[in-house]
């Protein structure tokens, strides 16, 4: 029987990193379940708590990582003092990585693409969910010298230490090799994303269309509101819908992040305040009660390769309309309207082709994805 841990470093705001990680919980538990590994989860804040009970998990450690090593790592960085003295220390001295160690674990996974992953001599499975730092550098939120130079280091210890690593499409993997080098090939295993189990289990919270006046016409975006998720492209192209459609709305969730201000103020510009709908974070009920009774997740991103909203709305049947970008047709097949993010005339018309009840019927199958996901997990722990 193998002994797995699973290091769980992020929280509900997220997003798509949570969900992912809950997935993986979700898949090692049912390893769990049928005997064949044991799992040791370390968390390091309470977010996680109420998860880790609904999934029944067994074995869980709370360690804090401090603000001394996370200020003595960067130090080391600067100055390029080799990695494996760092690592030889941190099985031994440092709060999390000696905590791993300690677990004698065969494997440990981090999907958040944490740096711990390579912070100890321990095998780490390391997801890595994009290399857009290399591929969508205009955007400062990656592209910044050092925002980029960080990414730089980051990905490329991740890529030599790891074990394995997890990444979502053969352009995903194909990203990697591009980047890093074609060596790391046979230790990189594409595991398409899938979405959590819970949410085809909860019940939708509606009250949030009464709190935040949601008219039964609308489109919906959960993305926090940073610049590559192009939410002005998406206004621009509304704006044109809204003179067809006048009785349409479109809502908005997510954190303020560094294209907010200019989202808010395009949305002033073209005199939309009472179309546009931000209702900021939302519960899981809340968005599992927008994916049902939106018109279709639009979701113009310029970031992939691929996505896991579309894959929750066309679970609780959605319709989807997605960039035409990356690894769009690997990852949805048919099941989309797919468009050029940077036309915002074409975004529109496949809104208005939804209006009309003219989009694709859906054949995507949360269970056949679910399996594909467990089965080349086993494949990276036997």
């Amino acid at each position: 029987m193998k002994s797995i841990s699973l290091y769980l470093s992020c929280d509900p705001t997220w997003g798509g990193t949570f969900q992912y990680s809950l997935s993986l919980l979700q898949s090692l538990r049912e390893l769990e379940k049928k005997n064949l590994i044991t799992l040791t989860v370390i968390i390091e804040n309470d977010s996680w708590n109420r998860m880790l009970q609904t999934e029944g998990v067994k074995k869980a450690i709370v360690v804090k990582n401090n603000l001394f090593f996370k200020g003595l790592f960067k130090i080391w960085r600067t100055l390029k003092l080799p990695l494996n003295i760092w690592q030889y220390l941190g099985d031994y001295f440092h709060p999390i990585a000696s905590v791993i160690r300690k677990t004698n674990s065969d494997l440990c996974f981090f999907p958040s693409q944490d740096s711990m992953s390579y912070f100890g001599t321990y095998r780490s499975v390391t997801t890595i969910h994009d290399l857009m730092h290399r591929y969508e550098r205009r955007f400062p939120e990656v592209g910044n010298p050092k925002e980029y130079n960080f990414r730089e280091y980051h990905y490329k210890n991740i890529c030599k230490y790891s074990y394995q690593i997890m990444v979502d499409s053969s352009v995903g993997k194909d990203q990697v090799c591009e980047s890093y080098g074609h060596i790391y090939a046979p230790k990189t295993v594409i595991i398409p994303y899938i979405i959590p189990d819970y949410l085809l289990g909860k019940k939708p919270d509606y009250s949030i269309f009464d709190r935040f006046n949601i008219p039964p016409k609308f489109f919906f975006y959960p993305a926090q509101f940073w610049m590559h998720k192009n939410h002005t492209k998406l206004i621009e192209a509304f704006s044109v819908v809204k003179k067809i459609i006048p009785d349409v709305a479109l809502v908005l969730t997510g954190g303020k992040k560094n294209g907010y201000d200019d989202t808010l103020k395009l949305v002033e510009n073209l005199d939309l305040r009472d179309s546009v709908i931000f209702p900021g974070y939302v519960s899981e009920e809340e968005i599992i009660a927008l994916y049902k009774s939106t018109k279709a997740l639009v979701m113009p991103t310029f970031f992939g390769p691929t996505n896991i909203p579309p894959l929750e709305a066309l679970s609780l049947g959605a319709p989807v309309i997605y960039s035409r970008i990356y690894a769009y047709k690997e990852f949805l097949g048919e099941n989309a309207l797919f468009v050029d993010p940077n036309n915002e005339s074409e975004i529109a018309e496949a809104m208005i082709k939804v209006l009309k009840g003219d989009n694709p019927a859906s054949t995507y199958n949360s269970l056949s994805q679910k399996n594909i996901f467990q089965e080349r997990l086993k494949g990276i722990i036997f």
